[in-house]
């Protein structure tokens, strides 16, 4: 790897404070990981004395407001939506247009507020960051812990196929996984796609720095933007919040554990927490459960399309599967505290998840698929299992389940892991290093 898209290579930023903004397509206390780690970000800056404005649009609002959320006052730019949803077009206003118009609330921001650097956080929010910085002559710094930039539709996977840039060939293919034979309808349209990713890619690569919060996401946009500006920073883990929140007694009256026969006499169960969706593996849950001829149950924390489709398959395969729709973070993160082990079978190229690295700093033992930034969160045979398809997968299930022991010092070893490389007090510096080498680059 590059040393200069090494995490290890940047300086702690020592000089006087900031005035940040924070460009955000989602906060708390409604999102999902990508908008906690916003959030985790902003209170470990605000307790090293930086002064953290908050921003983000809202699309189909019909008025911009304030919004306070621990103590962060959060702007929201409104921003109309079309009453059909047809894809193109709503991608279009969501898109340009949106950049356009959010682009003048943030700069208009920028100046009220006298902002020293603008840190943009998603997709919808960094072309227009990155805009308003520079109409007004400041440092600009975008976390890329996605893949809007790579791949139209953010995935950089169609179906089974990895998508290799978004060529003609693979928005093609996209469009019929999507649409099925209708995706042909959709062909005429790619050069308009293509276009669309041209101009996300061309704003990020205007960025004063920016920061992937993986190795791999860091390879991934090599092609794409200048390689002297990429830096590794992870996402936070913040321990004291996550101790806090465990030792606060639960919110939700019928939780899993109260609910379920099982637990009555089981005290070993697997979770897994994410969407429902393909990308995250779902499909390959059952299967594995099942041919690891598990012992323990499994908590599933999350909804999605493939909801109901899983619980027939559970039941088919007779493994016991319990499906408990979206629960609030907090809760969420002690139902996961409870459990013996962490299943995480995600099929797209995992950026750096925000579960995996909250189960790590639980101390949970983990069997993941071995995609995208996993390596950097799991060290295979040490911190936890990883595995490469639905047969190694269900054999390190097999394994942990035999092996207390075992589970054990993965557990131990994933916690001190994450203490060592993703706490506030490991990270955090480093964001500030990114932050001094964006002001000395500003435009």
């Amino acid at each position: 790897m590059n040393s200069k898209l090494r995490a290890d290579a940047i300086r702690p930023y020592e000089n006087s404070k900031l005035r940040i903004l924070i460009a955000t397509d989602v906060f708390p206390p409604k999102c999902g990981g990508s908008g906690w780690s916003s959030y985790y970000l902003a209170c470990a800056l605000r307790e090293r004395g930086h002064h953290v404005v908050i921003a983000r649009p809202r699309i189909g609002a019909k008025r911009d407001r304030l919004t306070d959320y621990d103590g962060f006052i959060v702007h929201e730019y409104a921003h109309p939506d079309l009453p059909l949803k047809l894809p193109i077009l709503t991608n279009y206003q969501r898109n340009e247009r949106l950049y356009a118009a959010f682009r003048r609330f943030l700069l208009d921001l920028i100046k009220r507020e006298r902002i020293d650097i603008v840190h943009g956080q998603n997709g919808l929010s960094i072309p227009p960051a990155v805009m308003a910085a520079e109409a007004a002559g400041i440092a600009s710094v975008s976390t890329i812990r996605d893949w809007w930039a790579l791949c139209y539709f953010g995935t950089l996977r169609h179906g089974d196929v990895a998508c290799h840039g978004c060529t003609v060939r693979d928005l093609a293919r996209g469009l019929l996984h999507i649409a099925g034979a209708k995706g042909v309808l959709g062909w005429p349209l790619i050069p308009y796609m293509r276009a669309n990713l041209r101009l996300k890619r061309r704003w990020l690569a205007r960025s004063s720095r920016i920061i992937a919060v993986s190795n791999y996401a860091a390879m991934r946009l090599r092609p794409y933007v200048p390689a002297d500006k990429v830096r590794v920073v992870p996402n936070i883990i913040d321990f004291g919040a996550l101790s806090a929140i465990l030792q606060n007694q639960d919110t939700t009256q019928n939780t899993w554990r109260t609910q379920s026969a099982l637990t009555k006499t089981q005290n070993s169960y697997w979770v897994f927490a994410g969407k429902l969706e393909p990308n995250k593996g779902v499909e390959m849950l059952v299967p594995a459960l099942a041919t690891a001829k598990t012992t323990w149950p499994t908590l599933v924390l999350g909804d999605g399309k493939l909801r109901e489709s899983l619980a027939l398959a559970a039941e088919a395969a007779g493994v016991g599967l319990n499906i408990t729709p979206w629960l609030p973070n907090d809760e969420a993160l002690r139902q996961m505290a409870k459990a013996s082990g962490l299943l995480f079978p995600s099929a797209w190229p995992e950026p750096l998840s925000r579960v995996l690295l909250e189960a790590s700093a639980l101390g949970l033992p983990i069997v993941a698929m071995n995609t995208g930034g996993t390596p950097d969160i799991i060290r295979d045979g040490e911190t936890s299992l990883l595995a490469t398809d639905l047969s190694t997968f269900a054999a390190a299930i097999a394994r942990l389940e035999a092996d207390p022991a075992l589970c054990t010092r993965l557990g131990v070893a994933a916690r001190e892991h994450a203490r060592a490389n993703f706490s506030k007090e490991v990270v955090v510096p480093q964001v500030e290093g990114v932050y001094a080498e964006a002001l000395a680059k500003k435009p």
